[in-house]
């Protein structure tokens, strides 16, 4: 079997990535910061920490290398901030 040669790494944007927010209006959510830790924040990642700050459950579903992480770490110190459990 003949290896198969590397292909060219793609870079996927973040505009491709995916937010949707369960029950939510986009008119319910309060706005959220343009930074988090030093960090400009995609659309997709103040719309998912808005919904947070609202309370309100959220999916990010996006490629490696989008930035969902960022999301769960804020989800994370939100969650912490207000003596809740978190198992990550």
């Amino acid at each position: 079997m003949r290896p198969v040669p590397p292909q060219p790494a793609i870079r996927i944007r973040a505009a491709a990535v995916i937010l949707r927010t369960i029950s939510t209006k986009d008119s319910d959510v309060e706005p959220a910061p343009a930074t988090f830790r030093g960090k400009r924040l995609y659309p997709f990642q103040q719309k998912a920490i808005a919904a947070i700050d609202s309370g309100r459950p959220v999916i990010v579903a996006a490629p490696t290398g989008a930035g969902k992480t960022l999301v769960a770490d804020y989800a994370l110190e939100h969650a912490s901030e207000q003596g809740r459990r978190i198992v990550y």
